[in-house]
């Protein structure tokens, strides 16, 4: 019986008290909404994606982690029956004889290794974590999985237990050790003392912890209330018991999902990626209205639009709200896509100005030829530079690359030139036919629901200036060579666009290649402009009754960062 003695009221019996009631606990159903968090909002087709994906992922590291768990056990089980095997065998060995260690090569390496890295706990915290984590289940509602069984083991050993107790007559009793053997030494034999008198009770292992009395709670006791049957007892402290790793719910790593897999096993993003029914209007309205932003933009052409600004056209176009984009999503990419389409068709018009120059110089010689008149003149029909020759076109287009004593501009950026006092910037007919053929036929394309923009055409022009120079470079031989699938050859930002360099003191210094005479452009009058427009607009030509432009579907880089601009390298020309 217990030593602690139970307080008694005075001339009455003693102050029993009922142990407390088990709490009580609401039903998950009836929980307000405060403790299990705002309500759920209604996934889009993205985050769906998004989560089957990381479930999917889940599902499979837990698969593999079972496969593996099954694969360690039969191996186990598998080295303990080759162990068997290998006594029946070989029989006892004697005691000072050194064991071989077996090796199988069909056992893996980590064969002896313990199943789990935190040591097991006690049957108590089992079945407690066993009740968690079935609460757990039962209140999510979710399935509980297949557990794995015996027989999922068994399917992978590769050996098979036998029944009935092995037949040990042959092998004899242990013989003792001769005394020679290595490490052998001879053991002393225990004393026994008399037995006389009484038997000594021996001494417990462990002592009872000592508990001190608590006077405010007359019924506590470490071990729990006193049962009925007087067998109570002192639960001693658990000491050097580590409890395992307490089982909540699975942490899930974030798996990422590659792009490829967000459009479907796609290699590109496409309309049909877009919203449902939404594929026309981003067609004959959102892609005009970009492209009208680059060519009116007081800045570098080159710069891909970021999600603000494509959320912005999506917006004018649909309604605010509507559409929500995101940066790797089917909007961005479309709008890139389309933009680089764009900027490549200032190739076509430079190229076949070129073409029509060497032409004209071709119908002139011959008209010359019939009557024996002298030429006059100082461009492609000079008589300077025959460009009915490869060698004649060669030295056109080198000379129209050299630069001019300026040090900055090129030749072909002069419509009248004299080393002494250039004239007419960047009114050459190569300019000035892009110009006209590229971007003035453009804002016919935008719908009649939207007011064209007033802004003088920058970005239109600086491209123009950039796609004759690059069609110069493919007639250098005197012949068009087309370019080649290397990335230094390409009509693109990466080889265009304005960049920043780090030179010897770590500053940087913004390189101007797109926007290099974008203060020329900026310094031109209302007049001078008015001029420019009509002198292209007599070079445009008309386009056919029922005939329409196609452009490729190419596919662009990843938008360009914004540059930080700290050193400005722009010159401005005179017209005069």
């Amino acid at each position: 019986m217990s030593s602690v003695p139970i307080p008694r009221r005075p001339g009455g019996r003693a102050n029993v008290r009922m142990p407390d009631a088990p709490p009580l606990k609401t039903r998950s159903n009836n929980k307000p909404h405060e403790i299990q968090g705002p309500p759920l909002v209604r996934r889009n087709r993205d985050q769906i994606e998004a989560d089957a994906a990381i479930a999917a992922a889940a599902k499979a590291a837990e698969e593999e982690k079972q496969r593996a768990a099954l694969a360690r056990v039969a191996a186990e089980e598998d080295s303990n029956m080759r162990e068997d095997e290998q006594r029946k065998r070989g029989g006892r060995a004697s005691p000072g004889d050194a064991q071989p260690a077996q090796a199988f090569d069909d056992e893996p390496e980590r064969q002896h290794e313990p199943y789990d890295d935190e040591p097991n706990g006690t049957e108590d915290e089992f079945r407690a974590s066993e009740e968690e984590e079935s609460d757990e289940e039962s209140e999510a509602g979710k399935k509980q999985q297949k557990k794995a069984t015996r027989r999922d083991a068994q399917a992978l050993r590769r050996t098979q237990d036998t029944t009935g107790t092995p037949n040990l007559d042959g092998l004899g009793k242990r013989k003792a050790s001769d005394g020679h053997s290595a490490g052998a030494a001879s053991k002393k034999a225990k004393v026994v003392p008399k037995k006389s008198g009484l038997a000594v009770k021996a001494p417990p292992k462990k002592a009872p912890a000592a508990v001190a009395a608590q006077d405010d709670e007359p019924m506590f006791q470490p071990g729990g209330p006193a049962l009925e049957d007087g067998g109570e007892a002192i639960e001693h402290p658990s000491a050097g018991v580590r409890k395992g790793r307490a089982k909540g719910l699975p942490k899930l790593d974030a798996v990422r999902v590659s792009q490829k897999a967000m459009r479907g096993g796609a290699d590109k993003w496409a309309l049909i990626h877009l919203p449902a029914n939404t594929s026309d209007q981003f067609s004959k309205h959102v892609v005009p209205l970009a492209k009208e932003a680059i060519g009116v933009a007081e800045g570098c052409p080159w710069r891909n639009f970021d999600v603000v600004q494509v959320q912005g056209l999506v917006d004018r176009v649909f309604g605010k709200g509507v559409h929500t984009v995101v940066q790797k999503g089917p909007w961005v990419h479309l709008v890139h896509y389309r933009l680089t389409d764009f900027r490549r068709s200032f190739l076509e018009p430079a190229s076949q100005a070129i073409r029509n120059q060497i032409s004209t110089a071709e119908e002139r010689k011959a008209e010359r030829e019939k009557t024996e008149a002298p030429a006059a003149g100082l461009n492609a029909d000079d008589e300077e530079f025959d460009l009915t020759t490869k060698e004649g076109v060669a030295d056109w287009v080198d000379w129209l690359c050299s630069d001019a004593p300026d040090g900055h501009s090129k030749c072909f950026h002069w419509e009248d030139w004299s080393e002494a006092e250039p004239k007419d910037a960047f009114a050459t007919y190569p300019i000035l036919y892009t110009f006209a053929n590229a971007w003035l036929t453009f804002p016919e394309t935008i719908p009649v629901e939207y007011t064209p923009s007033k802004k003088r055409p920058y970005g239109a022009f600086l491209l123009a200036i950039q796609a004759v120079d690059y069609t110069l470079a493919r007639w250098k031989t005197g012949e068009y060579v087309p370019s080649t699938k290397d990335r230094e050859e390409k009509f693109s930002g990466d080889n265009w666009a304005d960049y920043t360099e780090v030179t010897g003191t770590n500053k940087r210094r913004k390189v101007r290649r797109a926007t290099k005479w974008l203060k020329t452009l900026q310094s031109w009058t209302d007049d001078e402009w008015v001029d420019l427009l009509d002198h292209a607009a007599s070079l445009r030509l008309k386009p056919r009754r029922g005939s329409s432009r196609a452009s490729s579907r190419a596919s662009s880089s990843a938008p360009e960062e914004d540059i930080e601009e700290e050193e400005e390298e722009e010159f401005v020309l005179g017209r005069a």
